[in-house]
This record gives C-alpha cells, structure tokens and sequence, in this order.
C-alpha cells in the first residue's frame, strides 16, 4: 500500500476499503463490486486481489463501515455515497442532506434501501455541519433517536434528550431550516413484549400549526399489518375498523406549535397474540381530511420480528 494511506475500514464480509490523501478510495477482498461493475453483486465471484480504485466520481473525506454489507464514503460536497448487498447493490444509495455531513456512523447487521420492508436492523447515523445530528434505516428498538419504534426511509432528526427539540452537538454553530423534517415529534414510551404491551407517546405540535386554528387539534391513531386493512382508535381506548366520521384519539389538546405536547396511550396493556407485523401511526389535525392534507402523519410503532 502506498505510504499516503490516512484510513483504512472494512466489512465483516471480507471486504477492506483504504483512503488514500489523495481523496481516492482503494478496495480489495470479498464480494468486490462495490459500485465498479454494470452488473449486481456476484457473492460467489473472485475476490479483489490487488487494491482497485472505487469510482466515486469525485474525492472523498471519510470513509466508514460497520456491518457485514455496508461500506459508505462521505465526500468533498458534503454528501455520503453509500454501497452494499441490499443498499441498491453496485448502484449505491447517495444521502445529500441541509448541511454538509462532517461524520457517519453503521450500526446493525446490514443496511437496506427500503427500511419499511423490515428485513434487516442496520442503522446510519450522521452528524451534520450545523451540529444536528440525523438518522436512517431500522428502527424498531429505538436505535433512530427520533422518539419513534419504527424504521425511517428518509433520514430523521436524532432528539435531544428531553425529546422536545433537535440533537445538537454544536449550539453555538445555527442550524440550518430543513424542509426534510417530519411533520411533528413524538416521544415514544415502550414496555412488555407481543403479549403484554404497553405503548404510550407525547405528542408534540406542528411547527406549521393546523388544526382548529384556536391552539388546540385533533389527534389521531391509526394501526394496519399489510396497509390494506386499517383500524383507528377512539377516546374510549377502543380499536375498531376505519369508519367516517373518523373518531380522534383525543379531541380539543392544546397544540399551538412545537412546545406544547399531550400524552397519548396508544395500547394499554393490549393483551394478546397476532401483534408481530402491527404499524402504528400518528396523526394531527382539524380532522381527519385535513390531517391527511396537510400531512401530518407519521409511523411511531412497528411490531415486526427481526429477521
């Protein structure tokens, strides 16, 4: 290896990645086509003898692993290139986010593009020039930060640990205004197992407001298994089939904006088998319709085993 190597990394699939001063990424080892070929991974090909260099098309800055399928490079633009076995194989997925990505980091087994799937428990987390730090990828115990058990398909802001605004590591620095954000935030409250569960959140305003207009909204919960067939939970605590009008969940809170929250028990000691696969979503409005209109909805629970 040439003696201007500032970072070497590698998979746990035999896989070694080095970072020349140059900017240039060398590979080697197993399962070699990491984003070199026109064609997807051939697990069963030759390995990579000799260092080649990976074509990122521009130099990069860092260079990160932390799974067995998962490799990814932060680069001069401030954006990460991302390749793996399911990380949309030799195309790669590239994650341009409101403010340069100074550092990264992968936890899980593997990393997958489509996080909503459920097939995998691999997380990125990255830590952003104005000092927030944000989240993709699997979810479900958590490991997002973002007050939700469930997985993320675009990335998310970690919270701070009061749950009521942004991680940030760098509070003199001023954060930079992300249209990327989601709708609202939810502190998330988990306890027991598929058979005995206990899941409760505070839910947070919208920074866009909504709802009657007066301070105070509608909130609302939903919980579906194949996205087909969707029950709705009323002020009673009861589930029940979607019907019109749609009952909220609790009527009239005060959720002027995003300093204000309410406490939501979404299963109270739900007692039972047939939960694994069960979504859970939260939403707020003047209603129902206007919820949806003015998207604010999102995930907060998904009840799927791992794999």
């Amino acid at each position: 290896m040439p003696p201007s190597i500032v970072q070497v990394a590698a998979t746990g699939y035999a896989t070694s990645f080095a970072l020349d001063a140059s900017g240039t990424v060398l590979y080697w080892g197993g399962t070699p086509q990491f984003g070199v070929t026109a064609t997807p991974f051939d697990w069963n090909a030759s390995p990579v003898r000799v260092p080649a260099a990976l074509p990122l098309g521009q130099k990069a800055v860092s260079i990160h692993t932390g799974s067995d399928y998962a490799f990814c490079a932060v680069l001069q633009d401030g954006s990460a290139q991302c390749y793996g076995r399911d990380l949309n194989e030799h195309r790669g997925t590239r994650f341009r986010l409101h403010a340069p990505i100074k550092e990264m980091s992968i936890s899980g087994d593997e990393v997958i593009s489509s996080p909503l799937s459920g097939r995998s428990t691999g997380t990125i987390h990255f830590r952003l020039a104005d000092g927030t730090v944000w989240a993709w990828g699997q979810g479900r115990q958590g490991q997002l930060g973002a007050g939700v058990y469930a997985n993320a398909a675009e990335p998310v802001p970690v919270l701070n640990e009061a749950g009521t605004g942004d991680l940030d590591l760098d509070p003199a620095t001023p954060n930079l205004a992300t249209a990327s954000r989601p709708p609202f935030r939810v502190k998330a409250h988990l306890a027991g197992n598929l058979r005995t569960l206990s899941f409760s959140a505070d839910v947070f305003g919208a920074a866009t407001g909504g709802g009657t207009g007066d301070g105070s909204t509608n909130v609302y919960a939903f919980a579906t298994a194949d996205l087909s067939t969707w029950v709705q939970l009323d002020e009673q605590g009861q589930w029940s089939l979607l019907r019109s009008p749609v009952p909220a969940a609790a009527s009239k809170v005060p959720l002027a904006g995003e300093g204000q929250s309410v406490p939501l028990p979404i299963l109270s000691q739900f007692v039972g088998t047939g939960l694994a696969g069960a979504r859970i979503f939260v939403g707020q409005g003047r209603d129902a319709q206007e919820m949806l209109q003015a998207q604010r909805f999102r995930e907060v629970l998904e009840l799927a085993p791992e794999e």
